[in-house]
């Protein structure tokens, strides 16, 4: 009786298999649900298979050979889409086991999904306190994570995954080939304090030795100190030569005092030659 029922089901799979054959062109093959065994989806015409499902449950999608529970192979490069039928919705697409556990979602926005975002946007976030890692993969070995974003503080790290500050960039250096580099800061400590009544400008002798001794300015690290240089912040480096500017605006101002009376004590000596000329 068992085996009766086996066949009468198996009769109706392939009827109905028939019928999608006869009305959308493509030939169905039913097979058991051993490990070996498929069931497939082919075009009519060419034969190709379009969709199977394998006997220990992976499905492939363009491919005969499905390595990975869900498997898509997009051959002729028409790409693949997954849409929301609903105009206005808040579409989201879910990656992972659990929230506890952390996933990844990618939204297609129609509304505000997240604050700030607009209809249109792509929103990638991740689960619970999990962060968002951007990296580099490889089929053999663990990948490298190469951009971080702490979920709580929006930390973003390159070249680390605990960032500290809202930007850290750690492992390399950081170019900028157009533009500049703005710091909207409201702490920096400029040092007009060089232009004070009371700052004591270093004899231009002194400062003279001690470039000939240390073979740098005084107040920055010496060339070879790459740890002295690496600790200054980009806004502590351009306040300290800042202060080097204006400490060689009143030298220049100096020179200038002294050239001018110089000038004078010669204009005064050629007058008083010219008179005992006379």
């Amino acid at each position: 009786m068992e085996k009766l029922k086996g066949y009468f089901f198996t009769g109706l799979g392939v009827a109905f298999l028939g019928m999608c054959s006869a009305v959308y062109g493509m030939e169905s093959v039913l097979k058991d649900n051993t490990s070996s065994s498929s069931f497939t989806v082919k075009e009519g015409t060419s034969n190709s298979t379009l969709f199977m499902v394998r006997g220990d449950g992976n499905v492939g999608i363009g491919t005969t050979a499905p390595g990975a529970i869900l498997d898509i192979l997009d051959a002729a490069g028409t790409g693949v889409r997954i849409k929301s039928g609903s105009a206005g919705m808040h579409t989201r697409y879910a990656l992972g086991r659990t929230t506890d556990e952390g996933y990844l979602t990618v939204a297609a926005v129609g509304g505000n999904f997240l604050s700030g975002s607009s209809p249109g946007d792509l929103i990638l976030t991740s689960g619970q306190s999990n962060r968002l890692l951007l990296g580099t993969d490889s089929i053999t070995a663990q990948g490298t994570p190469r951009m971080t974003i702490v979920n709580g503080s929006g930390n973003v790290g390159i070249g680390t995954t605990a960032p500290s500050s809202k930007l850290e960039v750690s492992g390399g250096d950081i170019r900028v080939t157009s533009g500049s580099f703005i710091d909207d800061g409201t702490t920096l400590n400029v040092p007009d304090y060089v232009f004070d009544t009371k700052y004591i400008l270093k004899p231009i002798a002194q400062v003279k030795a001690y470039i000939q001794k240390h073979k740098h300015l005084e107040g920055l690290p010496d060339t070879n100190d790459r740890k002295g240089w690496s600790d200054l912040s980009m806004q502590d480096r351009d306040m300290k030569l800042l202060e080097k500017i204006e400490e060689l605006t009143l030298y220049v101002i100096q020179l200038k005092e002294e050239n001018d009376a110089m000038k004078q004590r010669v204009k005064v000596l050629e007058n008083v030659k010219l008179a005992a000329n006379k």
